[in-house]
């Protein structure tokens, strides 16, 4: 059975009370010794099997750009909104207590930051961790549970950096002890955390737009780029040589930003490490390569970031992403402008 993602997110104590409740290896072994003795003379009876039904999945997508698939039959969504854009999907099958997963968009903000504000004077009772989820890296924050506890509440704070800001995912289940009651309900969260993509919509700059006159196939040549490892950000950095030309290419969330004449300058963080500094549509970001495949990024809120060499194929894969094949770039799309309207106007003219 594939293993669900839900169970590397909910507690440890969670997973114990879905799996193999109140059976023992004695009792399994007496079951089996009396099939084995009854096999010869019992005749072998086809039962007829009810048919096995598809849940019928529904997709929601979010107005940020993330997306998932969900049971109607199980989940009841409520779009509440907002100032962190909140959404929750209320579980209506049969639980313990009220079962929900919400999501929340906190603009502007880092992941340790909303779980430490999230936590805040309850530190005793959670435990914060680093993970590196399938959608990339994020804090995780689980609720402490007493040893051999099989029932009651469990919660799971998940936030990851996604669109210049971050995504908070807040699990709140009530375990029964019932495998009955706890593994189906276990089994259609996993389906929201399994479907859960944060790739978001088409390619866009930081302003939501696509990144114009940037196309996918060229001659450019991969220079070198780093991408964040902290488990804080998902800040991505290439840069490409282009008709003898350095460019680069940053890529927060689903925002892009590309500047072809972006031009450096040396600073110093607080702690005196030295790293190149460079603008592009008013933001400020800064990177450093070390010699031992490692570097440093600075985000555009002026924070610095641990990062690693971005292989060659991931920074192409991230250009392909990026890029709008056949988009004028502003300038040049002004320019279409002005002669379309001359061209229109000697028509009128003849």
């Amino acid at each position: 059975m594939k293993k669900k993602i839900i169970s590397l997110m909910l507690v440890a104590a969670m997973l114990s009370a879905l799996v193999g409740c109140g059976k023992k290896d004695d009792d399994v072994n007496v079951h089996a010794e009396v099939a084995e003795e009854s096999e010869s003379t019992v005749p072998e009876v086809e039962v007829a099997q009810p048919p096995i039904l598809e849940p019928n999945y529904t997709d929601y997508q979010s107005p940020y750009g993330w997306s998932l698939k969900y049971d109607p039959a199980l989940f009841v969504v409520n779009p509440i909104g907002g100032t962190n854009n909140e959404v929750d999907f209320l579980y209506s099958g049969q639980a313990a207590g009220t079962t929900m997963v919400s999501f929340y968009m906190y603009d502007g903000k880092y992941p340790e930051d909303v779980i430490a504000e999230k936590t805040m004077g309850l530190n005793d009772q959670y435990e914060v961790t680093n993970a590196d989820l399938f959608f990339g890296p994020a804090v995780v924050a689980q609720s402490k549970v007493p040893e051999g506890q099989e029932s009651g509440l469990r919660q799971t704070l998940t936030a990851a950096a996604y669109a210049g800001g971050t995504l908070l995912i807040d699990a709140t289940c009530h375990m029964s002890g019932d495998d009955a009651i706890d593994i189906p309900m276990n089994d259609a969260i996993a389906v929201l955390y399994d479907s859960l993509s944060l790739a978001g919509t088409a390619a866009s700059s930081g302003d939501g737009g696509a990144v114009a006159g940037f196309a996918s196939e060229d001659t450019s040549e991969y220079y070198g780029g780093l991408y964040a490892n902290d488990g804080k950000s998902d800040m991505n950095l290439a840069l490409f040589r282009e008709d003898g030309n350095l460019t680069v290419l940053v890529q927060i969330g689903a925002n892009f930003y590309y500047s072809k004449d972006f031009v450096t300058s040396d600073k110093e963080l607080d702690d005196g490490t030295k790293y190149t500094a460079f603008s592009i549509e008013g933001k400020e970001f800064g990177y450093y390569f070390n010699d031992d495949m490692t570097g440093i990024l600075i985000d555009d809120k002026g924070k610095s970031h641990s990062a690693l060499e971005m292989a060659e194929s991931a920074a192409m894969d991230m250009r392909l992403e990026a890029a709008v094949d056949d988009a004028p770039a502003p300038e040049d799309a002004l320019n279409e402008d002005a002669e379309g309207a001359e061209n229109a106007d000697a028509d009128t003219a003849q």
